[in-house]
């Protein structure tokens, strides 16, 4: 018993639904070769995208972290140069022994932050869009602020300070470099750099 299936006559070739059944398979084929083709684009895009976000917050981190981690190298140099100069107060005959401990004020004015991450991200509108978290970035960007605020008046002021004095030949001098009051003023950006990290 041989059983023949049969093409219905209207769907052999050349027959009007045979072309519409070519055509909607035809569409078919191409909207799912377009939703595939975009579809896969736009994953990748986003996924790229995730990536560099974390790769900017994660530079932006980085460079929080050394420029804290700099600035706390700072308070044993403050505290050995305030310390020698409450010495120098108590006893100023021991000022031509004591006087050279107060270079470490001198160390204060040569620390250099690397300014690459800062000048990325501050340069760049495309950098807060691919961020996306506005406190993330209102926090770099007061970080950044108050770095440079800790450069022109801590770092600049006591290289000026201490270019324009004369504190290791005169015991007035050395009393004139109010040392107490960049040391206050470094702890509180400290503090406040801190705060914009967490």
């Amino acid at each position: 018993m041989n059983i023949k299936l049969h093409t219905p006559k209207s769907l052999k070739s050349g027959s009007g639904l045979a072309n519409l059944k070519q055509f909607l398979m035809s569409v078919v084929a191409t909207t799912i070769s377009i939703i595939l083709t975009f579809g896969t684009a736009y994953f990748v895009d986003k996924n790229k995208k995730e990536n560099e976000k974390l790769e900017i917050a994660k530079m932006i981190i980085f460079d929080m972290d050394q420029t804290i981690k700099k600035i706390e190298g700072n308070d044993s140099l403050f505290n050995s140069a305030c310390q020698t100069q409450l010495q120098i107060a108590q006893n100023p005959a021991s000022f031509d022994s004591l006087k050279f401990g107060i270079i470490d004020a001198a160390n204060i004015g040569l620390i250099k932050f690397s300014e690459t991450t800062e000048r990325v991200f501050s340069t760049s509108i495309e950098t807060f869009n691919t961020i996306g978290n506005a406190n993330f970035v209102d926090a770099a960007t007061r970080f950044y602020i108050n770095r440079q605020a800790y450069k022109d008046e801590i770092i600049s002021g006591i290289s000026h300070d201490l270019g324009e004095s004369s504190i290791l030949t005169s015991p007035k001098d050395l009393f004139d470099f109010n040392l107490a009051e960049y040391r206050l003023s470094h702890q509180n950006f400290l503090k406040l750099m801190k705060q914009h990290r967490n």
